[in-house]
This record gives C-alpha cells, structure tokens and sequence, in this order.
C-alpha cells in the first residue's frame, strides 16, 4: 500500500500540470457532451465572471425563462459546431500549440474539418481557457 502513495501522487502532479493543448482538448469534449459543468471549470476566472455576468443579464432580459447559469449556457451554444456526434462519426477534437510565453498561450484547436484559435492563462498552476468576452 505505502508503494501507491508516490505513484498515485505522480499522477495527481501530472494532472494538475496539464498542457495548454490538453486543456483545450478537454474544454472542447466537455461542450461536445453537454458537460457545462467542466467546460466552464476549464476556463479563466475573468472569462467565468463574464460568462456569469452575461447568463444572469439574459435571465432577467428573459423574465426568468433563460437559466442563468452560466455553465448551462455553454453547454447550450452552436450545435452546428457541436452537433450530437453519432457512434460512426464521433467529433475529433486535436489540439496543437502555436506560441508560449510565460504564463499565456495559444493553441489551434481542429475540430472535424474546422480550425480555431484559442488562448489560455496560467492560473495558480493550471492552463484555463481565456475566451475573448468583450474584448475589442
């Protein structure tokens, strides 16, 4: 037992260090599942105060009708970037890096036949995605 301790903490270490690219890749199959929840935890703190400020905003425009969570926003976005993938012709999302410099980064995220770019924040030791929400 006392054998696993070092090896499971390895891994915990290696986690928590994740690439920009596995971070994006990891945003992106989130959405592609639904799973707001953990997209949302793999972006930026400025980029989830806005997201909350925009979800909340649409709640009350609406008279309640939108959820104003802003995890459940995102999990709703463009179906025509995530539609339901089918068991023949699930959605691969790769990821390759463009540039690093300190703490900020920008990977090319490819998603079937598409390309996007996407920037990404080191915080407290972990790479978030930082989306350009109300940035010029």
């Amino acid at each position: 037992m006392n054998r696993l301790f070092p090896l499971a903490a390895a891994l915990l270490l290696l986690a928590a260090c994740s690439r920009p690219t596995d971070v994006a890749v990891q945003f992106h199959e989130a959405l592609n599942a639904g799973n707001g929840a953990k997209a949302f935890a793999l972006l930026s703190k400025p980029t989830q105060d806005k997201l909350t400020e925009i979800s909340k905003k649409a709640h009350d425009a609406s008279g309640g009708t939108v959820s104003k969570d802003a995890a459940l926003m995102i999990a709703h976005g463009d179906p025509s970037i995530y539609p339901t993938p089918t068991p023949a012709q699930p959605k691969a999302v790769r990821a390759t890096m463009i540039s690093t410099d300190g703490p900020r980064a920008k990977v090319s995220v490819h998603i079937g036949e598409a390309a996007h770019e996407m920037d990404l924040v080191k915080e407290n030791g972990r790479w978030r995605i930082d989306l350009p929400i109300g940035k010029p």
